[in-house]
């Protein structure tokens, strides 16, 4: 199919998406306009659908709007739980592409073919991703490298995809969703998914991410190769591991050494913590086919494009809204979140009421001796709370631009602990990053 053809067939596709929904929300509207009454029932039958057309339209495109989709996803006080609950469910599966069109994509940057550049290089893609596809190649030198190849016009098909996913997203104040909010998170998204797409800035990312965790074994990043890096193809270091998505596989069947899994999962916390509170910059795509294992248990981290630097500022005020979740100190907290936007201005005072259920849901993992990520019931827990407080959600609180893509971060990797089905102290590795009440501290 030409590319003319294709980026055609996805401005159809996200046409047809925005319609589809339109008329839904239009439908819905007449129905409740003629009997007088907006059904809850209905309106939640309403989201559904919306959810699955929306998920449905962004599985077809692949590319940049699978990951739009995935973070969307996981704001959970913006789009109703039905739409954020469907868009849970993407996945990033691709095809590779034909051998030929990486080798024309990688006589563009450097002038020359890949059998010229490199001593080997292998024709059958070592893994296939949303934006791009990886190569295994060695250096005339003898290096075992990995090549990243952009795949053609994924670039051009961005500024389409994200013009018509804008128009979608003006139709969701129609059920009620904050025009602000959405607005916030769209300019944030779309910041992330244009770094991902220059390979400039990924290859700077991972250099530093290779050089901040050199000092430790319990970390391992690849570094580029800058002679044949380019905005389209990056050439790296080739690192060994098992996937995490196969250990989370063996997890599941029952099988998986423990005291393995414990020192895996202890590495998993270090490195995000690290992040967090010392380097001040993040890794934002923390699904488990980013990340390999070594026999020792020392984790491998892949893909770079997704980066977020913290501010100072926003990394002291993360720490800061932690502490006064553990002491519980509900005049402290609504002070912090007023202070950073995150409570609407104007908006009334919430109470115990309304924080204690939250405070009984965030403690205890943190505060006990160690939590159990085997049978947790944590995520089902936070969602039956999501969607009883929705509409107050909506009205007290918009997402912070400083902490939604920590959030994504946070969010995932406790699914990669729920997939370990781990027993780990959250407080003894956490400890020295953030404050804990004197009283629970062993």
């Amino acid at each position: 199919m030409s590319s003319r053809k294709k980026s055609g067939s996805r401005v159809f596709s996200l046409a047809k998406m925005s319609f589809n929904v339109a008329a839904d929300i239009a439908t819905h509207k007449a129905k409740s306009f003629l009997s007088g009454k907006d059904d809850p029932v209905s309106k939640s039958q309403l989201n559904h659908r919306i959810g699955q057309e929306v998920a449905r339209t962004l599985s077809e495109m692949k590319g940049p709007l699978m990951k739009v989709g995935q973070i969307f996803a996981q704001v959970k006080d913006v789009l109703p739980p039905e739409i954020s609950t469907a868009l849970g469910q993407l996945r990033q599966y691709a095809k590779p592409v034909p051998i030929e069109v990486i080798r024309e994509q990688i006589q563009q940057s450097f002038g020359e073919v890949p059998e010229v550049l490199f001593a080997t290089f292998e024709e059958t893609p070592y893994r296939a991703a949303s934006l791009g596809q990886v190569h295994r190649a060695t250096l005339h030198t003898g290096e075992q490298m990995v090549v990243k190849v952009q795949y053609p016009n994924v670039a051009q098909d961005c500024d389409a995809d994200l013009k018509h996913l804008r128009n979608l997203f003006r139709l969701l104040p129609l059920i009620g969703v904050d025009n602000k909010s959405l607005d916030l998170i769209f300019v944030e998204i779309e910041e992330v998914i244009r770094r991902e797409l220059d390979y400039n800035a990924e290859a700077d990312a991972m250099a530093e991410f290779h050089d901040f965790f050199q000092a430790t074994d319990r970390v391992i990043v690849p570094k580029p190769y800058r002679a044949l890096s380019s905005k389209t193809v990056i050439t790296m270091t080739f690192e060994q591991g098992t996937s995490l998505d196969s250990v989370h596989t063996v997890r599941a069947q029952g099988r998986g050494d423990p005291e393995f899994i414990k020192i895996l999962s202890e590495n998993l916390l270090f490195c995000l913590a690290e992040q967090i509170f010392v380097l001040r910059k993040i890794h934002v795509d923390p699904h488990a086919g980013n990340f390999a294992v070594k026999p020792d248990g020392s984790l491998v981290m892949f893909d770079f494009g997704a980066v977020k630097e913290l501010t100072d500022d926003a990394v002291e005020m993360f720490k800061d809204l932690v502490a006064v979740m553990f002491r519980r100190d509900i005049v402290e907290l609504e002070r912090l979140l007023h202070e950073k936007g995150i409570r609407k201005e104007g908006s009334p005072a919430l109470d115990e009421t309304f924080y204690d259920q939250w405070f009984d849901l965030f403690n205890p993992p943190f505060l006990a001796k160690t939590f159990d990520f085997t049978n947790t019931n944590l995520h089902k827990d936070a969602l039956n709370l999501v969607k009883t407080n929705w509409k107050k959600h909506q009205a007290y609180f918009r997402p912070s631009r400083d902490t939604l893509l920590l959030d994504r971060l946070i969010v995932g990797h406790y699914w990669n602990f729920v997939h370990l089905a781990v027993e780990i102290s959250l407080r003894d590795q956490l400890k020295s990053y953030v404050s804990f009440p004197k009283a629970d501290v062993a």
